[in-house]
């Protein structure tokens, strides 16, 4: 529920800013910026972006500063700038090395292994998967370690263990600790999953599962529900249902025309070209 997420947010903020102290707001206001990042076109949260660097230069403590840091990490990633993503990653790290802060941490690395996966390094992405997990274990069962680990499984469906990604999706999804900000994820990676494995009925199902379970006005502006609807368009190629995919792939592209994300529109138009041949 991403505007119940977000009403808490702003109520958190107006709190913040009511008692003065400046690392309370600064927090408060990167909870938010990274709740838009998950679940808003990127342009809003870009257009946060120069206040909150104020808010969190203010608060002087290098813990905010690192996770700001990873939130821009991951608002570079989404739109394609992988070289700034990464530095961004490097700057959170090194500030986390004056004081260390496991979650932060841990939430870098995953960032990193998505670059890392984008680069088609997989071995490197293991390796930040792995320590990702190590750093997370310590803070407790989080959305990061959920993330982590549902990138462990993407991960084994990228290198071709179908039964062990399924296993372990199958696990997250079923399990009542999981957030309800991580199925949406989830349930796209397992869509993926029974497309490469040709069974077209389980691939629709998780998608349907994900559009039912999302209000209207935050169709298509998240990360993974933009990314869905790929997989939805490839589900309808491999079903040769070519004029289908064309309309669909269509309107996904009209519908998301203010997000700013190279690689999904790189994949929308490879897929569009699929369909249109």
């Amino acid at each position: 529920d991403m505007d119940g997420a977000l009403h808490h947010f702003h109520a958190a903020v107006r709190l913040a800013h009511e008692s003065t102290a400046a690392d309370q707001i600064a927090w408060a206001h990167l909870h938010l910026f990274r709740c838009l990042i998950d679940g808003h076109p990127n342009n809003t949260a870009l257009a946060m972006l120069p206040d909150i660097r104020r808010l969190v230069t203010r608060a002087a403590d290098p813990q905010i500063s690192a996770y700001l840091h990873s939130c821009v990490a991951v608002l570079a990633g989404q739109m394609g700038q992988l070289d700034e993503a990464r530095r961004h990653c490097e700057l959170a790290e090194s500030l986390l090395e004056m004081a260390p802060n496991q979650w932060l941490l841990g939430n870098s690395l995953v960032s990193r292994s998505t670059l890392a996966i984008l680069d088609c390094d997989l071995e490197r992405a293991f390796e930040c998967l792995t320590q990702a997990k190590n750093a997370l274990s310590a803070s407790g069962r989080s959305r990061a370690m959920v993330v982590c680990e549902g990138s462990l499984a993407h991960l084994q469906l990228l290198t071709g263990q179908f039964e062990g990604a399924k296993d372990n999706l199958s696990k997250l999804l079923s399990d009542p600790r999981t957030p309800r900000a991580a199925l949406i994820g989830l349930s796209e990676t397992l869509a993926r999953a029974f497309l490469a494995e040709g069974r077209f009925d389980e691939c629709q199902t998780e998608l349907d599962r994900i559009y039912s379970g999302t209000p209207d006005n935050q169709k298509l502006t998240a990360y993974h529900i933009r990314w869905a609807a790929i997989t939805n368009g490839r589900l309808l190629v491999k079903q040769h249902k070519f004029l289908e995919a064309s309309d669909w792939l269509h309107n996904v592209e009209r519908a998301t025309g203010g997000t700013i994300d190279i690689s999904f529109s790189a994949q929308l138009n490879l897929v569009g070209g699929c369909a249109a041949a």
